[in-house]
């Protein structure tokens, strides 16, 4: 885990808690918006400094609606409850309604979920979401209020920590020649695919890290030669190469 630390409560005295962290292994596209703005060639201190107090209390009250989705405060269910519930709002009627509102908030976010799930699997466009789905997996939706989803009868596709470093990497990288909400990846048995608008037709570059000693990049415009690499981080020296491939897959269509 990353922590990014500034003087936002006290000038020239570091706080206490930082305005930004970030889990490699867990990272998240906003998270990596976010990153980009600490490469050498986008760093700003100025933008930084303007968006650092946003961050710090964006991340404070998004920890406070989780806590609330789970165990609502008494003023929360009064809130709520106000339109349809017109008798005094007593303790015991509060009390009454915890768990209704609990479960309320987390049928609320299942069914988004289910509903950019299916916008996914259907093709259907969702602005709102940037859910990938693996190739070759059929996830079935049950719209009984838990939104589960009925795991694929094949072996599952484990997508390792190093495999999201790359991705995160690649993304990175790309930030100034194609927006980062078009970058996706699709993992597979045998390599780590990244791609353009979620479409095979529009692969970038494959990485495979599976082997502890032998990992290498392979890319569009030579897809039978490789390229080895120790590191994740060993991608940045082909980041020019990388541009190239991308503004020659999304010209014909800007």
């Amino acid at each position: 885990m990353y922590r990014f630390y500034t003087d936002l409560e006290t000038p020239n005295v570091m706080d206490t808690v930082p305005f930004f962290e970030i889990t490699l292994s867990n990272i998240k596209d906003n998270e990596i918006k976010e990153l980009y703005k600490f490469k050498k060639q986008e760093f700003n201190v100025n933008t930084i400094l303007s968006t650092a107090e946003e961050l710090k209390y964006l991340s404070a009250i998004k920890d406070q609606l989780k806590t609330l989705s789970q165990s609502p405060s008494d003023e929360l269910i009064r809130l709520l409850i106000q339109e349809c519930y017109q008798g005094m709002k007593t303790q015991t009627v509060v009390d009454k309604f915890r768990p209704i509102v609990a479960k309320a908030f987390n049928q609320f976010i299942n069914e988004n979920m289910n509903e950019r799930i299916k916008h996914v699997i259907s093709g259907e466009p969702d602005s709102t979401s940037n859910v990938t789905v693996k190739e070759n997996e059929e996830d079935s939706i049950i719209d009984d209020g838990t939104a589960e989803i009925d795991l694929p009868s094949q072996p599952v596709i484990e997508t390792t920590q190093e495999e999201i470093e790359g991705y995160a990497t690649v993304k990175v990288l790309l930030g100034t020649v194609v927006d980062k909400d078009r970058i996706f990846y699709r993992d597979n048995a045998s390599y780590f695919n990244i791609l353009i608008d979620d479409s095979n037709r529009k692969w970038v570059c494959r990485l495979h890290l599976n082997s502890l000693t032998n990992k290498y990049i392979t890319f569009r415009d030579e897809p039978n030669t490789r390229y080895k690499i120790n590191h994740v981080y060993e991608i940045e020296q082909f980041t020019e190469r990388l541009k190239v491939i991308v503004q020659s897959i999304i010209m014909p269509n800007e």
